[in-house]
């Protein structure tokens, strides 16, 4: 009986004491003559497999990178530094996040960016949201981390340090649609009820009037404001800046659509000029101390007014109240709901709004497409019920 043939062993590949697969293979000299020689471990033969075939093609083909000896962590100090200027405040507060909270306190980090693979940033992301404790992170914060992972990498392989995106393959977890807060009309009068004895109760109206952002509604100017003609602009907004952390007044808006404008009702016009003379007695008062900024809303001294401190202002005046708590977007998703229950047209709901586009608009909302389609549904069935002979 033949001897069966003993099956070949990989020379580039060896399984380790600690289970863990290592890839040996020269890929040409480094820059003093000597051989340069990669070593990276894997799971699974399979990857090992891969990275092995991969790297002999690129060395076949002289697309072989070699190696770069930066760390993902000093890889983003780099990025932030670099092309962090050109992100928008808000997008650099949320990458500024996931590095200090997320990132950096991983093992991933401290990996050289040539030995990052998918099953590393795979495992990562599990990690981000355990199956069970506190602290566990949204889909949604999850994929938005993912997402800032790909950034840094696609930047990586721009500059050449790397040949391709690890983080490509890796999936986002299936986000749900978040059930969201609106505020019902019985609602909104207590909420004005109880704001109409403070500074509260003019920010929250305009809000209600014309459904703009936090930011939008903070960075409101008089120049943006006719009270005579009862209209309004949406032309600037307040962010905070990267370096001082303080609130500033910018007229970078988040998309060309968010510039727009709309009408006032004569009841908002009505409360917008009262604030406007209040407004003038505080000015006076503080005197040489005031900073005029134009601002409609601005902090005890003239100064844009952090976001922050606005929302935490509303939300303990709704602990206090014993409202329910709900943020200053709530005001905006009343807004939109109002609109298309009031059979506005698609492109203007989107405009006020300050959508890109109708279709956007209608994704965001088609809950409540779905239930005004409905109402119209049974308005016509009853008047055909009203009509048809029994």
């Amino acid at each position: 009986m033949p001897k069966s043939k003993k099956k070949k062993s990989d020379p580039n590949i060896r399984l380790r004491a600690d289970g863990r697969y290592e890839v040996r293979l020269t890929m040409g000299k480094k820059a003093d003559g000597t051989a340069n020689r990669v070593c990276a471990y894997f799971a699974t033969r399979e990857e090992a497999r891969r990275y092995r075939d991969d790297l002999k093609l690129a060395r076949e083909t002289g697309s072989y990178i070699p190696a770069s000896g930066i760390r993902l962590r000093d890889w983003c100090d780099r990025c932030m530094r670099v092309y962090g200027p050109a992100l928008s405040d808000y997008t650099w507060h949320g990458y500024t996040t996931i590095i200090n909270c997320r990132l950096n306190p991983s093992p991933l980090s401290g990996m050289m960016l040539e030995d990052i693979r998918k099953s590393h940033i795979t495992m990562w992301r599990d990690n981000l949201r355990p199956k069970s404790g506190k602290g566990t992170l949204s889909p949604k914060t999850v994929k938005n981390s993912l997402d800032f992972l790909r950034w840094l990498f696609n930047h990586a392989v721009d500059d050449g340090i790397i040949s391709q995106n690890p983080a490509d393959k890796v999936s986002a977890p299936r986000q749900r649609r978040p059930v969201r807060k609106v505020l019902s009309p019985d609602k909104l009068s207590a909420l004005f009820d109880v704001a109409s004895s403070c500074d509260l109760l003019t920010p929250l109206v305009l809000d209600a009037v014309t459904g703009v952002r936090r930011s939008e509604l903070l960075g409101f100017c008089w120049d943006t404001i006719d009270l005579d003609a009862g209209t309004y602009r949406v032309a600037r907004k307040v962010v905070i800046d990267h370096d001082t952390h303080r609130p500033y007044l910018t007229d970078d808006l988040k998309t060309e659509h968010a510039y727009r404008s709309g009408r006032l009702p004569a009841s908002a016009v009505r409360i917008l000029a009262a604030h406007k003379k209040a407004q003038a007695a505080l000015r006076l008062k503080a005197g040489s101390a005031w900073s005029d900024h134009n601002l409609l809303f601005p902090d005890a001294l003239g100064y844009p007014l952090h976001p922050e401190t606005f929302s935490s202002r509303l939300r303990r005046l709704q602990i206090g109240s014993g409202l329910d708590t709900i943020g200053i977007h709530a005001l905006r998703h009343y807004v939109a709901t109002a609109l298309i229950n009031g059979h506005v047209d698609d492109t203007t709901v989107a405009h006020i709004m300050g959508h890109g586009n109708s279709a956007y608009t209608r994704r965001q909302y088609e809950d409540v497409y779905d239930e005004a389609k409905q109402n119209a549904a049974d308005v016509l069935s009853n008047s055909v019920d009203f009509l048809t002979p029994q």
